[in-house]
């Protein structure tokens, strides 16, 4: 019987052992697969910035994005057309780089172009949360849950001079299909 005690106690301690560091290592996995899709969402920031700067300069003529912002006090109709056009074009640089979503909104919150079925995902508060945030002129992101579906969310501000212009958000759904199959083939999970 004592015979039998320890070497119950050795499997059922030598299970145990094996089967959380088999799950701690999967959901190191999971965790870091999750860090990895937010981050590309980051990494997106400095191509739409670099595009919104180069296409402010051009519109001015002067090379210089802090003086586009000068012509922009008029609120005339091309003013608006051109800030459509830029948003839309950043909104494309999100969904070609791989985000699911997104979105651009003026100084003042106000939506100026999103990526078709973004509607939902703007109206989250946690979402408002974060562009709120990004209008003060902090880059911000985190995750967030609609419907049955988590996104990575990150929204940055496109500042000239010292104000916030425009804030860009862009979302990956992290639920997806892809995303858990890649997870399941890295870990062997079926």
């Amino acid at each position: 019987a004592v015979i039998d005690a320890i070497v119950s106690f050795r499997l059922n301690s030598g299970l145990k052992s094996y089967f959380t560091s088999e799950i701690k290592q999967q959901t190191s996995f999971f965790a870091s697969q999750i860090d990895l899709e937010l981050s590309k969402l980051e990494s997106i920031s400095s191509s739409y910035r670099n595009f919104y700067n180069f296409m402010k300069s051009s519109q001015t003529g002067s090379g210089n994005a802090k003086n586009a912002n000068n012509t922009r006090g008029t609120n005339n109709s091309s003013n608006i057309a051109v800030d459509k056009i830029l948003s839309d074009e950043i909104c494309k640089i999100f969904l070609t780089a791989g985000a699911t979503n997104s979105a651009v909104f003026d100084s003042k919150g106000n939506l100026i172009s999103s990526s078709k079925n973004s509607e939902k995902l703007l109206q989250n508060s946690r979402v408002k949360e974060i562009i709120s945030e990004a209008l003060k002129g902090k880059s911000k992101s985190d995750f967030v849950r609609e419907n049955s579906n988590i996104y990575a969310v990150f929204a940055d501000s496109l500042i000239t001079g010292k104000s916030v212009e425009n804030v860009a958000v862009g979302f990956k759904n992290i639920s997806s299909q892809e995303i858990v199959d890649n997870i399941k083939a890295a870990t062997l999970s079926e």
